[in-house]
């Protein structure tokens, strides 16, 4: 059986700003229950990047740029989506995740957030 390789997630600095924004959204518009369950989830979906993250797709937005950004979803309601983006560092094992953008935003300022 092969063994998989376990990478350590970091949240930068800027995804932790565009992380208590969605928080934002999620607690205007739910329940304090809903919004805390939903803000878990993002987190922890976040954190399952740990295994296999190839398994994102490819960000086309953030193509141009070195990292090779990637992307994995999170459903918060029929409506909201958010895109965890992110990108790998394999030599050192780790995933920095660089944003987490609501789908609904004009993908223009996704470029913008993530230079």
């Amino acid at each position: 059986m092969e063994k998989t390789t376990e990478y350590t997630v970091e949240i930068t600095r800027s995804a932790k700003l565009y992380y208590f924004e969605i928080l934002d959204q999620f607690y205007e518009n739910s329940s304090i229950e809903s919004a805390s369950r939903k803000a878990d989830e993002l987190y922890e979906k976040a954190f399952t990047l740990n295994v296999f993250p190839e398994r994102g797709q490819i960000e086309e937005n953030l193509k141009d740029l070195p990292q090779s950004h990637r992307y994995i979803l999170y459903h918060a309601t029929s409506r909201q989506t958010v895109k965890i983006i992110y990108f790998i560092d394999q030599k050192n094992t780790m995933v920095y995740v660089t944003d987490f953008f609501p789908t609904a935003m004009d993908n223009e300022r996704l470029m913008k957030r993530n230079k």
